[in-house]
């Protein structure tokens, strides 16, 4: 199932007023009271089943092309969060919101399958993983929040070998390295008229973590947003690579 959200977090603003239920809907939801938040959605007529996962796609996907604007879909994991961004993509496309040439761009995701305890692991690490360190360590001569690419992994003796920017290599027992984001590479392909969110903070242009925008211009390896909050930035992807298509998000990306 997926709910339709404006950018704000809160309900649609064109529900009637006699649907003004769902607000309350919102409130039991928010509060993982789900069974008494889906009831009130149903008593509603607010609520579209769909079984056959590929179907519910295209028919969300379709929902939101006829009124996109300040609308968010939220899905219940990442999975699915991924083929509706594809799905709603595609249908911007046929509609020319979107724009049919693709710019490709490689992004960071979150290995999200790694708790804070598995980072204390060497186990848990693999060969071109993108690391963050939050903290940093004078020891190691890692400069807080600073990256490096994992190389190599010792389970037996708990280390692991990562490579900086600058092209040194450093061996370190995970477990003495505090507040680590560990992150995979990926190819996503941007155009003129998507969606865009930052999916970490961006504080040189003094973007948050989950702002949404419009991508305006892509040019000289460059994409220009229209951000939400009214302002226009530019800035080369290769230096933020905190980004993914912001048609949908999970549920729990919303209490983050």
């Amino acid at each position: 199932m997926a709910t339709r959200w404006d950018s704000h977090g809160s309900t649609r603003s064109d529900y009637p007023p006699e649907r003004s239920g769902a607000t309350k809907a919102v409130e039991h939801l928010s509060r993982h009271e789900t069974a008494a938040g889906i009831a009130i959605l149903q008593q509603h007529g607010s609520v579209t089943q769909i079984a056959e996962p590929q179907a519910r796609f295209e028919a969300i996907a379709k929902s939101y092309a006829l009124q996109p604007g300040n609308t968010l879909i939220v899905s219940p994991d990442n999975a699915s969060r991924r083929e509706i961004n594809e799905a709603v993509r595609e249908e911007l496309k046929t509609h020319g919101v979107v724009d049919a040439i693709d710019h490709q761009f490689t992004v960071l995701t979150p290995r999200s399958d790694m708790t804070g305890a598995d980072r204390r692991w060497a186990s848990r690490y693999e060969v071109g993983d993108i690391l963050r360190y939050q903290r940093g360590s004078k020891e190691l001569g890692l400069e807080r929040g600073s990256y490096a690419e994992v190389i190599a992994v010792d389970p037996k003796g708990n280390l692991i070998m990562v490579q900086r920017d600058t092209g040194d290599i450093v061996s370190y027992d995970p477990a003495r390295v505090r507040g680590i984001d560990a992150y995979r590479q990926a190819e996503k392909s941007f155009a003129i008229g998507d969606r865009l969110q930052m999916t970490a903070p961006y504080r040189d242009l003094d973007l948050p973590n989950r702002a949404l925008g419009t991508v305006e211009q892509i040019a000289n390896k460059r994409l220009t947003l229209r951000m939400d909050s009214g302002k226009t930035v530019t800035f080369d992807p290769h230096e933020m690579r905190h980004l993914d298509h912001g048609y949908a998000v999970t549920s729990h990306a919303l209490r983050d």
